[in-house]
């Protein structure tokens, strides 16, 4: 298995996130869209008008195009870690991550153009010691937003000024998987 630190952030440090619901129709995004088939119309399976679901169903089976280990949500950038279930999947899912999650950001915001800053980056875990970090790396970057544990990329003994409040903050972060 290939792993894969993924990471993707606003064009010109643009938030990707200003409520809520962007964060959580993001999340919705990586659920609804790691599938090998394209995404269901939604309103069409929630619109009680419709007859004919064209053999769509709240059961059908799902084929994962990848599968995301741990995610975290800043507020102008995302990570991911990976790894691929099918051949091109990686590629294929975050097309659709980026390009869904784009086109609902533009219509509920008004605005057109290119959300993201180029394309995204995907880094491979090659070596025991980045297996090892990059888990706690994706789950520590909220505290960038905790006063007092914003300097905690630094490694140095004191640069967490309260560990207790910092490990508190993070379990109460809902944008992570941690």
């Amino acid at each position: 298995m290939e792993l894969y630190h993924v990471l993707n952030r606003g064009i010109d440090e643009r938030r990707l996130f200003l409520d809520s619901q962007d964060y959580a129709r993001f999340v919705h995004t990586l659920y609804e869209f790691n599938d090998t088939r394209p995404a269901d119309n939604l309103h069409r399976l929630f619109n009680p008008k419709m007859k004919d679901l064209g053999g769509l169903s709240f059961q059908r089976p799902r084929e994962k195009l990848v599968t995301i280990h741990g995610w975290v949500l800043m507020k102008n950038h995302y990570h991911l870690l990976i790894s691929e279930l099918v051949e091109g999947g990686l590629v294929r899912f975050m097309t659709k991550v980026n390009v869904g999650y784009a086109k609902y950001y533009n219509e509920r915001y008004a605005r057109h153009g290119h959300l993201f800053q180029g394309k995204t980056k995907k880094i491979r875990i090659e070596h025991d010691a980045h297996f090892l970090y990059i888990l706690h790396y994706l789950h520590l970057n909220p505290l960038d937003y905790l006063t007092g544990a914003t300097k905690w990329r630094e490694r140095d003994k004191g640069s967490v000024k309260n560990i207790r409040e910092a490990l508190t903050y993070l379990n109460k972060y809902r944008w992570s998987s941690y």
